[in-house]
């Protein structure tokens, strides 16, 4: 095991693992008082900035994140996933492919 995989295993059972039940992904249904998922939003346009972020660092990324679950079971997660982002080792790119990719077809 490398200390890369130890690290990723600590924090799936310290942080993650204990969020089983108290984060929901995605709705089970539509609210009680609602028939439907279909919400109306307001006539604008969506422009490309829309969907962009400043975020030039890990911490900036994880200080946006910090700022989005606020108030959730998922608050604080944020900067500690900045945290844990140094410790992931970025493999080294060769520029080849390996001779396995070639068994596959």
């Amino acid at each position: 095991m490398s200390s890369t995989e130890d690290k990723l295993r600590d924090f799936y059972n310290a942080e993650i693992a204990p969020l089983q039940g108290k984060v929901a992904l995605a709705p089970a249904g539509p609210g009680a008082d609602e028939g439907s998922y279909y919400v109306t939003r307001p006539e604008q346009a969506r422009m490309q900035t829309d969907f962009r972020a400043a975020l030039q660092t890990p911490e900036d990324i994880g200080a946006a994140l910090d700022a989005l679950w606020a108030g959730t079971a998922l608050a604080g997660l944020g900067a500690k996933l900045a945290e844990l982002s140094g410790c992931i080792e970025t493999p080294e790119d060769t520029g080849t492919v390996s001779q396995l990719i070639y068994e596959m077809f």
